[in-house]
């Protein structure tokens, strides 16, 4: 014991959404990423990328660091062919522990910063006219049913035992997604940064209405650092508490150059947490108890 009960609590902990280089967006690279949740004493990462599977670079990370699980998965993008379940398969193959939703190719992404493939004027490199041009990709059709193309993703996925989480997608897609899931024999559904302004799932029904079709909530640490701001730590809290911990994980959603490292964020916010009265238990089951399900299936 370390006489810090945040450190405590990080030590065993398990992130499962961090994002880092390389990268086309302005990320710390992944070993420095790995390397501080090592020193940490955290039990897994899993490295997320917007554009590129990170199988290889998990592996590369397990290879250079003992002692911590490094976790690849796939985001499906336009990069993968969107609803892809070529890339799908490829990916759990590999060993990829997550299979996410489109995130910055989505009519979601459209919506709040005018065009897919990236963040609007926070853009760190430029798209071609080509990727200007293109459709967003959607997960369900004009009657509200899933595409016939995501089914297949879906069964690869139960197949596989793997997480699917949501991305970027609207509040509607969300909900058709999770009850799609649900259908599926898939028990792993985690819809990450809810209250982020692209996600719009700010609203406890909405929540709640996931929870109870199985979804498990990432109230990620993105959602309260200066560039995406989107609630504050007191309602965050209240809103846990109401939502319960045992619907919640905890993750950094970091790797962004204006961040602190993953694993700090992290640490930063379990203090932030246990200053507004989430208990110890709360956040070991959250960052280390639902995380070790959704990855080891322990229960």
């Amino acid at each position: 014991m370390s006489g810090r009960l945040d450190l405590d609590l990080l030590r065993g902990g398990i992130d499962i959404h961090v994002h880092q280089a390389p990268s086309l967006f302005h990320r710390h690279s992944f070993v420095e990423c790995v390397r501080d949740a090592k020193e940490k004493g955290m039990r897994a990462v899993v490295l997320k990328s917007h554009h590129m599977m990170t199988t290889d670079r998990a592996a590369d990370a397990m290879r250079q660091f003992d002692g911590i699980d490094v976790f690849g998965s796939i985001t499906l993008n336009l990069v993968h062919g969107g609803l892809n379940p070529f890339a799908v398969d490829h990916a759990l193959r590999m060993g990829a522990k997550v299979v996410w939703m489109p995130t910055i190719d989505t009519v979601q992404q459209e919506k709040h910063f005018g065009g897919i493939g990236g963040y609007g004027k926070a853009q760190s490199f430029e798209l071609p006219e080509f990727y200007r041009e293109a459709e967003p990709i959607v997960l369900t059709d004009s009657n509200g049913e899933i595409v016939p193309g995501l089914n297949h993703c879906l069964k690869l996925i139960k197949q596989y035992d793997a997480v699917l989480a949501v991305g970027h997608v609207s509040p509607a897609e969300t909900l058709a997604l999770v009850k799609a899931a649900s259908a599926a024999g898939i028990t792993k559904v985690v819809v990450d940064h809810p209250y982020l302004p692209f996600t719009e799932l700010s609203d406890l029904e909405k929540q709640r209405e996931l929870v109870e079709h199985g979804a498990i909530l990432n109230y990620a640490f993105s959602m309260i650092t200066p560039k995406w701001f989107s609630v504050a730590v007191p309602q965050l809290v209240e809103n846990l508490k109401i939502i319960g911990a045992e619907n919640i994980v905890i993750s950094s959603d970091l790797g962004q150059i204006h961040n602190p490292l993953p694993a700090e964020g992290l640490r930063s916010y379990v203090q932030l947490l246990l200053e507004e009265g989430v208990t110890g238990d709360e956040i070991d089951l959250m960052l280390s108890g639902k995380t070790a399900t959704l990855l080891y299936g322990e229960s």
